[in-house]
């Protein structure tokens, strides 16, 4: 923990070598996201918030223009959702027979990185393993055991549920709506909430060119339910583990400096809404393509950031040059350590 609050010590000590010679910086700080999932508002949590606290203020009193923002809320749970456990009590997934004792396996194996990662002690596991051993842990991949001629869905986890079939199989829209039917009518044994706040069709919330690569269902998780994809527990629900919160839909957003409207508290925005903004702030044209739209309420009535026209300009080509689906065996270790993989 220690090693994380000193991560974001020295993310803000890079910041400030380098205000002086940039006019705009932008710094994630993921780390206090990591401190919430697994300590909520305990005192790890508070010890982080109030280094990024202190920090923000040695900006403010230099004059800088500031925006903080978070890309979703945190919120504790009060239940662990495993999803494909879920889909396979109802018939949807299924498991090829050949591969029931592996699941044993794979369930030493989400110990075994549950309390490793908690403990930062990932990394140091893999170095120190004969490869051997790693093979073991590393346990069977879900995609080996699934009886894919036999299933209908398959879940990532945090709400992504994805079909076996596409979109021109004539049991496609069929087989989403016996999914979505019963994941819409499915309550939170511990806490009597629904699991999802809403169940959605993938053309219901994304659009564009790579449409078909998004879940074929999506549901928004309940605030208390952190869904997850580990196909061998006992139940299809279970109370916290390591992780205590989950990410809720719901962040925040606070700009500060030029032409801000002070105490001003903003109508519900979305997160496309802030680059256009940041932009306008800078004098920048936004590209026309760009989603979102200026926040126009966060600057004074009287400022010229309020009442100038908002600029735009064509839109920015870029070239698409694909993508890997490789493995990396070092990216899903530091997700492991993280809590967002199995």
């Amino acid at each position: 923990m220690e090693s994380i609050l000193d991560l974001i010590e020295m993310k803000f000590g890079v910041a400030k070598e380098i205000e002086k010679e940039v006019d705009f910086f932008h710094m994630s700080i993921f780390y206090v996201n990591v401190l919430q999932h697994f300590f909520y508002d305990a005192k790890p949590t508070k010890r982080g918030w109030k280094i990024i606290d202190d920090n923000i203020e040695y900006f403010i009193e230099r004059d800088c223009n500031l925006v903080l923002m978070s890309d979703h809320g945190i919120a504790r749970i009060s239940a662990i959702f495993y999803v494909n456990k879920w889909l396979l009590e109802k018939g949807f997934l299924r498991i090829r027979s050949e591969a029931g004792g592996n699941l044993g396996i794979s369930s030493f194996v989400e110990s075994l990185r549950s309390a490793a990662g908690r403990l930062e002690l990932i990394g140091i596991l893999s170095k120190l393993m004969p490869e051997s051993l790693k093979k073991r842990v590393a346990g069977p991949s879900l995609l080996d055991l699934v009886d894919w001629e036999k299933s209908l869905a398959i879940a990532t986890g945090q709400g992504s549920i994805y079909l076996t079939v596409d979109e021109a199989h004539p049991d496609y829209e069929k087989n989403r709506n016996l999914v979505i039917d019963e994941l819409r009518l499915l309550k939170n044994p511990i806490s009597g909430n629904n699991v999802a706040k809403a169940v959605y069709r993938k053309e219901e919330i994304y659009h564009g060119d790579f449409l078909s690569l998004a879940p074929d269902i999506v549901f928004d998780q309940a605030d208390d339910i952190y869904a997850v994809s580990a196909l061998h527990p006992k139940s299809v629900f279970s109370p916290p583990k390591a992780w205590d919160a989950e990410n809720i839909r719901n962040g925040i957003f606070l700009a500060y400096g030029e032409g801000i409207l002070r105490g001003n508290k903003l109508r519900t925005i979305s997160i496309v809404d802030i680059a256009p903004t940041i932009l306008h702030w800078l004098g920048i044209p936004i590209p026309e393509d760009m989603d979102g739209e200026v926040i126009l309420d966060i600057f004074s009535e009287d400022s010229h950031l309020r009442n100038r026209g908002i600029e735009y300009q064509k839109a920015i080509n870029v070239i698409y040059k694909g993508y890997s689906m490789g493995y990396d065996e070092e990216m899903a270790q530091r997700l492991r350590g993280l809590g967002y993989l199995a």
